[in-house]
């Protein structure tokens, strides 16, 4: 099941930066969704991956409700 996040924008550098994470700012377009080709969730902060784009993101950049919505729907099917 295809995963989108709609990115939000960053606060400032370290926010976009954190962990080693690229800076999105210069990149992505605020209010556009994005489709995910990964997420990496590590103890502080998750990174996204996103389809055809290079580097990772910090999650906090990105509103990731449909995102976690796939992945429950995908939860619940593999259960059944």
């Amino acid at each position: 099941m295809r995963k989108f996040v709609k990115y939000l924008g960053a606060v400032d550098r370290t926010q976009a930066t954190w962990a080693g994470c690229t800076d999105p700012r210069s990149i992505l377009e605020e209010g556009k969704e994005y489709e995910v080709e990964y997420t990496e969730a590590l103890s502080w902060h998750t990174r996204i991956k996103l389809v055809g784009i290079e580097g990772e993101f910090n999650s906090t950049c990105f509103d990731t409700e449909k995102m976690e919505l796939a992945e429950e729907v995908e939860r619940i099917e593999q259960e059944q």
